[in-house]
């Protein structure tokens, strides 16, 4: 607001606090591929992103965001996760271990010797 213009009605400026995502936990298994279901807009994306480190910086975080028992402040996440969008353009001869272990190695993360044998 301009000082000595009054505001109009209406014309506050009102941010909805909405929570995305609340009480998740989980376990996923190295090596193994792991699904995630659940109806749209219930915050998938926004937990994956969150888990890979490239979650929005407009949003807001309470509470705690934590990968194999570190909080996310204490890691570099993109050194051992990586998301792959489902818009993502692909190679489509290659299988889907293929794809995450090339999207892996492009993104700078390598895989242990012979872990995932192509």
């Amino acid at each position: 607001m301009l000082p000595g213009i009054p505001a109009m009605p209406g014309s506050e400026s009102r941010k909805a606090k909405i929570s995305i995502i609340k009480d998740v936990g989980g376990i996923i298994k190295p090596g193994r591929m792991t699904l995630l279901l659940g109806p749209p807009g219930c915050g998938k994306t926004s937990f994956l992103k969150a888990l890979s480190g490239i979650l929005s910086k407009s949003l807001k975080v309470t509470g705690e965001i934590s990968y194999n028992g570190h909080k996310l402040d204490k890691f570099i996440p993109q050194k051992t996760s990586a998301y792959i969008s489902q818009y993502d353009l692909h190679i489509p001869e290659m299988t889907v271990r293929e794809t995450l272990d090339f999207s892996a190695r492009c993104q700078g993360v390598g895989s242990r010797e012979g872990e995932y044998p192509l």
